[in-house]
């Protein structure tokens, strides 16, 4: 049997290994991963880093680079597709170029996080985008980029861990819910104006901030009265407990390119609260799925938290409906079939 296409996922991170994992058993497709990605002995590894950044391993991941090129000659692969960011991803394109292989870089964040991963990121955005594509995935509108062909694709691939028989349940009276590591585009600081505003307009709904990392307000927010956080890395056990009960998913974020919270909070059945920063508008519809409000307007934030629980069960309904209809391993797995279609 030729395969005509590789698909590599050399990073496990919890927040995009779904993305991989959604398209294992498409024929003609030669897979390779992290070591500890899978365990689904037909996936060949490719690395043993435990960090997109890189670390020890990183010296293993050369060598193996070797027989990644080695499998792809002897399988007739044409086209090796990245499915995620990874610093292993570059030693191992630039051998695979020399071999004449088409290079598919998938890059979720086109414009990096402010944060202790920038640079990093932004080296290696450079090295995909001005000399190893020869396409790029995004998941977000991109302009002024002529280098190579970009293929626009949604977020999906999300394994659906929710409880959907309880989702119509829900009580408007749960908490309201901030999930995601502490990182200073997230705008945590930004609830300290947020929280007085709901309160101010009566909603006494429990507010949970919950994540791993570190942020300068977690003293100041735990102060106040009917807020908890939680610092701490969430397991998944953990996590179906906090979007299971929460009314609201509140996104005040500084920065964004997509979020793949709001995906997370659909799979529940959850309405989202966002500031309109970066593409954010491109998967929250407003009245629906969620709201919109100008950066940093902290009143009309609190505004559309309240407009949300006065109409629970509608944006509970249409939430749980953007998951299944975009976001599902499904539309993951019918989006990267009909991409592969065409080698």
């Amino acid at each position: 049997m030729i395969s005509k296409v590789a698909l590599i996922s050399n990073s496990f991170n919890p927040g995009v290994s779904d993305f991989f994992l959604s398209k294992l058993g498409v024929d003609n497709v030669v897979y390779f991963k992290n070591k500890n990605l899978t365990t689904d002995r037909k996936v060949r590894i490719s690395s043993y880093t435990k960090k997109s950044a890189g670390d020890f391993f990183f010296i293993i991941d050369l060598f193996l680079s070797f027989y990644v090129l080695f499998i792809c000659v002897k399988k007739s692969v044409k086209t090796v597709i990245f499915d995620n960011a990874h610093i292993s991803n570059i030693p191992l394109a630039f051998l695979l170029k020399i071999f004449g292989k088409k290079l598919v870089f998938t890059i979720h964040d086109w414009i990096p996080h402010p944060g202790k991963n920038k640079i990093v990121t932004k080296l290696y955005n450079f090295c995909v985008k001005t000399i190893l594509s020869d396409e790029i995935i995004v998941f977000s509108e991109v302009s002024d980029f002529n280098s190579c062909p970009i293929i626009k694709q949604k977020l999906a691939g999300f394994i659906d861990i929710s409880n959907n028989d309880d989702l119509l349940s829900k009580l408007n009276s749960g908490p309201l819910l901030f999930f995601g590591r502490f990182e200073p585009y997230k705008g945590i600081g930004n609830l300290l104006n947020i929280i007085p505003a709901l309160r101010k307009l009566g909603i006494t709904n429990k507010i949970i901030i919950a994540g791993s990392g570190f942020s300068e307000h977690i003293n100041e927010l735990s102060s106040f009265e009917g807020v908890e956080v939680i610092n701490q890395f969430i397991e998944d056990e953990y996590l179906i407990t906090l979007f299971s009960h929460a009314s609201v998913s509140l996104l005040p974020y500084d920065s964004a390119t997509q979020s793949g919270v709001t995906v997370l909070s659909y799979m529940f059945g959850v309405p989202v609260v966002a500031y309109n920063v970066g593409n954010l508008s491109e998967d929250i519809v407003v009245n629906k799925t969620g709201q919109l409000v100008k950066h940093l307007d902290h009143h009309q934030f609190a505004k559309s938290c309240m407009d949300i629980l006065n109409n629970h069960q509608f944006y509970i309904a249409n939430s749980r409906n953007r998951f299944l209809s975009t976001h599902s391993e499904e539309c993951s797995l019918l989006q990267f079939k009909k991409y592969i279609s065409k080698f």
